[in-house]
């Protein structure tokens, strides 16, 4: 069987569907016929077609390089997205066969794309070798201008065909025209970006010349083809390829000549003619295609490469480039040797990086980009780097340029201070502080905060985490150190806030804040709490102390000490209500029950009378009620005849508060105002100047008991100076103070600074008694003094007084000012003027609707009436609505109830023409509330009132009565306006017994001991006497005829003329109790009870150990027996209790003889006349506005003997003269004190 026809192989090879380019270009198919070939020279031609099927088609591309091979037709090429840049390697056709020197050209250059654009891409076809049987056929020119070989005739031998040229065409597609022959896709010959000429064909046997690529027989050129070749030998060498602008030339042989020059587009073809003594004539080999690279399509900075190709097949390489592109840098300056970031597109594989400079100024290594290629980091700035462009380049180009400015390192020379905690301010002196980006403390871990104030200099505060070490300063990306280090001292603690804000003693308080640790004190108001656990550094448990005021909460470590900004405030438990009644039960007892009888037993709770017995000796300035229902009160030296040193505390009954003392001579001067805090302690301020012989400058502190407390003290001299009135000096003394919800305490009265610095009038002290420099009042001059001192809810402060010059300027007679919380004047509020330039104002009150009252004596301008009352609204400007006609004279104290009524007190007599002596209350719109009866009112100033939370009132003054009861310098009245100076039930009282039973009345049939339980109030009891019921029995009858003690039961007792009876527990009386001429009964402070009478006759003595002295009736006194009393006038009765005694309704109006004998004293509740003696053995009489007189007759004239007390009251004396006796002129001489006189003796 015959070997298979090479050209029906090739030919169904190349009609295969070979797989699509990168750019799905159709094949090519197309057929082609071996050259003529001398005999034996088949094989070479079977070769040929088989290394042309093997060679057409198209390359796979290798990663982003696209390459085409010879389809036969145009191909295309799509630019991907991000390209501009694009490097092309194309290789023109050699021929299909021949030497190594038919070689084609090789042209490479990095053209300009545009991404997305299509290009055509075209690859030449080698040139045909002649064929067939001589002189043969001539070969055909390769695809795309290959010039074909020269034709064949009888006597010549055809040329071969030279190879096409491979080309990239900027245009979508091209169409082929007549490829093979010469043919030259014409049309986009002007579109070419790059050729790379077909090679050269070799020499051929014989032949006439032959016609090379366009035109034949010329010298190659850009657009033309070359001269024929001449015939050659046998040997023949094939034509060089052109290179840019011109042909190749053809191969030379030793007889033949060249052949044709290939064309710009392709190779020349093969010359015919030519004779020569060979046995053959071969035409010369045609010369190569010329290349070449459109100038204006060259990518910047690159030059294209012409060059000869060891192979011979076609083929183009396309590789796009993405040339890098950077957006930014950061930072945009630095020093050398920092840190920058570059940030752009198509970075990855960047192999330098390049700075502006000369040498040094590129960076190779070190460097990371990330997987995107849009940043690279960790860039160090070269020591050659320069401020101009940095740029970088990668296998595909070299990007633009973005700006960096290289700035000088950083130096840093000294830190002012040297040392502090942390918070402390640090000046950095240095140089090239242009860039600075971090300041750190000891490379800390928390940047400083920090100013860049020059070139030169930075303001740093050192950070929570900076320890001891040098201070660093990041210039440009480079830190420069201080040479010394700076020194982290402890930092004193910081109170942010703590909880609860307030509450008692011994509440556990947890303190926020900042350098708690090795805290060695923590305070409350400035007493140590040594219950404290410090937590953490941020954190401590602190219990509140004893004794702890309301305050600012201080902790003290090493590093100093540090306070909250607010203030705890130390809550005082609510005391127990002032639970002051007393509870009778009425039979008093003991009650004898006869023949299985029964009796009724009824309870009553009375609120005691406030009796004051001769109250004080002098004028009483002003009173506080505690919750308890205690008062203190400030007088001068005594009250009810004991000394109370200028203040005095007295139970709600009027009797003194004997857990209230001073000690030693408590304070040397008076007391003008007092002011409770919610502690229990009480501020006092007057003119004193000591307490105890302690200095206290006009204001202390006291704790509950009386006693100084130590931690309230001036500074220096404290308050201290004088202010000129008129003509006179006054001061320094303080008339009022208010406390401030902070703790600190406003006082006013007359006096011109505090330890040296100014401050006339008014002044605001800290919780410690220092002066508070934060209230600095705009006025500077005060000429008169200010009276009263009130703080607004809001915080605002009034002033009321006589002051003539206020923030430098006169204003005569503004007697109202208000100032802000920092003593500054408040411009919102209208003062009150006044043209009087004596006038004052003595009182002011606030309203709970912001309106104020004021009280004093002013007017309003020239020639108009004067005023004593006025209401101002909130902004100072006068209330219209309120009538300013009432009071006819100054109005010293105004309180406000909560009711809305209000309570007027002074020197005024009448209200808007209606008698009203001194005291007043009025309904809210100003009019005379008649609900409140007065009657008489009181005979002199009123100076203060206080109300009471059971609306109860207080007045102090100068007066000596109240609607004509006695009622000296002090005195309480009910709601009603009547004078509490009597016992009044308490209504809504319930009733408990001991039996069991409850009820105001029982009836019990049992023997046995009965007491009553009053519950009233807010949790208040009290609990009666025990009243005896004993059952039928026969009691005995009991004698006493000498010395003895007895108690017990009895039916009667009789106490002989020689019988002397002192009770030694209670004693119950059915019968009669009677107390003989001569005989005595000393009750020892024990009850006298029972159903029984009672009969002191006369001569005989009764001594008196009762509170309330002896009583006619009722269950009370020292004899409290159910049936008659009878008290002999003649009779001698000795009052000796334990506590202060009035004589109460049992003593008759006229009696023998009275004897006081209790240091507490004795004040009589009704006239008494003593025939015979009044003694004072120990303690004093109290008239208490009650007459006394001591009477004479023609048998007996009664005398004063005073051991050991004095009769406080005037006394009236008899003298009895007789005529018969004495014809002449009588008289009674009465020294001080009068003892053992007796003009007359019985």
């Amino acid at each position: 069987m015959p070997p298979p026809d090479p050209v029906a192989v090739c030919a169904r090879r190349l009609r295969r569907r070979l797989p699509d380019s990168q750019n799905s270009s159709p094949i090519f198919f197309f057929s082609m016929r071996p050259p003529l070939l001398p005999p034996g020279s088949r094989s070479r031609a079977n070769g040929w077609l088989l290394g042309l099927c093997l060679t057409v088609g198209l390359s796979t591309a290798q990663a982003q390089t696209a390459t085409y091979s010879l389809t036969g037709a145009p191909q295309t090429y799509t630019v991907p997205a991000g390209a501009t840049r694009l490097r092309v390697v194309a290789q023109g056709a050699g021929f299909m066969t021949g030497p190594a020197s038919s070689r084609p050209a090789l042209v490479s250059a990095v053209l300009t794309v545009t991404p997305g654009e299509v290009l055509t891409v075209v690859v030449g076809g080698p040139g045909e070798q002649a064929f067939g049987s001589a002189p043969y056929t001539p070969g055909l020119g390769g695809y795309n201008g290959g010039g074909s070989g020269g034709p064949t005739t009888a006597s010549q031998i055809a040329g071969n065909g030279g190879s096409g040229a491979t080309d990239l065409r900027r245009i979508a597609g091209a169409s082929s025209t007549a490829p093979l022959g010469g043919g030259t896709l014409m049309s986009t010959n002007s579109q070419r970006l790059l050729v790379a000429g077909g090679a050269g064909a070799p020499g051929t046997n014989a032949g006439e010349d032959g016609t090379g690529g366009n035109a034949g027989g010329k010298a190659g050129t850009t657009t033309g083809g070359g001269s024929g070749g001449f015939p050659a030998s046998f040997s023949f060498s094939a034509g060089n390829s052109g290179t840019a602008g011109a042909g190749g030339a053809g191969g030379a042989g030793p007889v033949g000549g060249h052949g044709g020059g290939g064309g710009y587009f392709g190779g020349g073809g093969g010359a015919s003619g030519g004779f020569a003594n060979n046995m053959f004539n071969m035409p010369g080999g045609g010369g190569g295609g010329s290349s070449y690279v459109q100038p204006t399509a060259l990518a910047g900075g690159s030059t294209p490469s012409y060059a000869l190709a060891t192979t011979g097949t076609g083929t183009l390489a396309l590789t796009p480039q993405f040339v890098p592109t950077l957006a930014g840098i950061s930072p945009a300056s630095g020093t050398a040797g920092s840190s920058l970031l570059l940030t752009g597109t198509n970075l990855t594989g960047t192999t330098v990086i390049t700075f502006a400079g000369t040498s040094n100024n590129t960076v190779a290594s070190g460097f990371t980009v990330n997987a995107d290629g849009t940043q690279i980091s960790g860039i160090t700035v070269p020591a050659g780097a320069q401020t101009g462009s940095v740029s970088v380049t990668t296998p595909d180009g070299t990007s633009n340029g973005v700006s960096f400015a290289v700035v000088a390192n950083a130096v840093v020379y000294s830190l002012a201070p040297a040392s502090g905690p942390v918070g402390t301010s640090v000046i950095i002196t240095g140089a090239n502080f242009v860039n600075v980006s971090r300041v750190t403390f000891n490379q800390s871990t928390s940047t400083a905060s920090f100013v860049v104030n020059s070139a030169t200099q930075i303001t740093a505060v050192v950070p929570a985490s900076a320890t001891t070490g040098p201070v660093g300063v990041n210039n440009g990306g480079t830190t420069a150190f201080s040479a010394a280090p700076f020194t982290v001292t402890a930092s004193a603690p910081a109170i942010s806030s703590f909880t609860p804000s307030s509450g008692p003693v011994g509440t556990s308080v947890i303190l926020t804040g900042t350098g708690f640790t090795g805290a060695t004190a923590v305070a409350v108001n400035g007493t140590a709490a040594p219950g404290f656990v410090i937590d953490s550094d941020t954190q401590i448990t602190v219990s509140i102390p004893t004794g702890a005021s309301s305050g600012t909460i201080s902790v003290t470590t090493p590093g100093g000490t540090g306070s909250s900004s607010t203030v705890f405030t130390v809550s005082v438990p609510a005391p127990a209500p002032a639970c002051t009644a007393q509870v009778t039960v009425t039979p008093a007892g003991p009650v004898r029950l006869s023949g299985g009888g029964s009796v009724t037993l009824t309870a009553q709770a009375l609120e005691p009378a406030f009796n004051t017995g001769t109250g004080f000796n002098s004028t009483a300035a002003v009173t506080a009620v505690q919750p308890d229902g205690k008062i203190l009160a400030a007088g001068t030296t005594t009250y009810n005849g004991t000394p109370t040193n200028n203040l005095v505390r007295l139970n709600p009954d009027g009797t003194i508060d004997a857990s209230f003392t001073q000690p030693g001579t408590g304070l040397n001067g008076s007391v003008r105002t007092i002011l409770l805090q919610p502690d229990g302690k009480i501020l006092v301020a007057g003119a004193f100047t000591s307490y105890n012989g302690t200095a206290r400058k006009l204001v202390a502190r006291l704790n509950a008991d009386g006693s100084l407390d130590a931690t309230f003290r001036e500074t220096g001299t404290g308050i201290s100076g004088t202010i000129s009135s008129g003509p006179f000096d006054i001061g320094p003394g303080i008339t009022d103070m208010a406390l401030q919800p902070d703790g600190k305490v406003l006082v006013a009265g007359a006096f011109s600074n505090y330890n040296g610095t100014a401050r006339v009038n008014v002044a605001r002290l800290n919780a410690d008694g220092s002066l508070d420099a934060g209230f600095a009042p705009t006025p500077t001059s005060f000429t008169d003094g200010a009276n009263v001192v009130v703080v607004q809810p809001n915080g605002k402060i009034l002033l009321g007084g006589s002051f003539r010059v206020m923030n430098g300027g006169p204003q005569s007679g503004a007697v109202v000012r208000r100032f802000n919380a920092d003593g500054t004047t408040d411009g919102s509020f209208q003062p009150v003027l006044s043209s009087n330039v004596d006038a004052n104002v003595q009182a002011l009150a606030l309203q709970a609707d912001g309106k104020f009252l004021l009280g004093g004596s002013f007017n309003v301008g020239p020639f108009t009436t004067a005023r004593y009352l006025e209401r101002r609204n909130a902004d100072g400007s006068l209330d219209a609505g309120f009538p300013t006609g009432g009071p006819n004279f100054s109005v010293a104290a105004v309180q406000v109830q909560a009711d809305g009524k209000l309570v007027l007190g002074g020197l005024f007599t009448s209200y808007a023409g209606t008698a009203r002596g001194r005291l007043a209350r009025l309904n809210p719109d100003g009019t005379l509330d008649n609900g409140f009866a007065t009657g008489a009112g009181f005979n002199s100033n009123v100076r203060a009132l206080t109300l009471q939370a059971d609306g109860k009132l207080l007045a102090t003054g100068t007066f000596t009565s109240y609607n004509g009861s006695p009622a000296t310098r002090i005195a309480r009245l009910n709601p009603d306006g009547s004078l509490n100076d009597t016992a009044t039930p308490i209504a809504g009282a319930t009733y408990a017994w001991s039996n069991g039973q409850t009820g105001a009345s029982i009836t019990v049939d049992q023997a046995g001991s009965y007491s009553a339980t009053a519950s009233y109030g807010s949790g208040c009891t009290a609990t009666s006497r025990a009243v005896q019921v004993t059952a039928d029995t026969t009691l005995t009858n009991l004698i006493v005829s000498t010395a003895q003690t007895i108690s017990g039961s009895y039916n009667n007792v009789t106490i002989t003329g020689t019988g002397a009876a002192t009770l030694g527990a209670a004693l119950q009386v059915a019968g009669t109790l009677t107390v003989q001429a001569g005989g005595s009964l000393v009750t020892n402070c024990q009850p006298v009870t029972g159903a029984g009478s009672f009969v002191l006759a006369a001569g005989g003595t009764l001594s008196i150990c009762d509170a309330a002295g002896i009583s006619s009736s009722g269950a009370t006194g020292a004899v409290q027996l159910a049936g008659s009393r009878t008290f002999s006038p003649t009779a001698t009765y000795r009052y000796a209790g334990t506590q202060a005694q009035t004589t109460g309704s049992g003593l008759p109006a006229q009696v023998r003889n009275l004897e006081v004998g209790n240091a507490a004293g004795l004040t009589l509740t009704q006239p008494l006349s003593v025939g015979r003696e009044l003694r004072l053995t120990t303690g004093n009489l109290t008239l208490n506005g009650r007459a006394l007189t001591l009477l004479s007759s023609d048998t007996l004239t009664a005398l004063v003997v005073n051991t050991n007390g004095q009769v406080n009251g005037p006394a009236t004396v008899q003298r009895y003269l007789s005529p018969a006796l004495n014809p002449g002129p009588g008289y009674r001489h009465l020294a001080a004190p009068v003892l053992r006189v007796y003009p007359n003796r019985e």
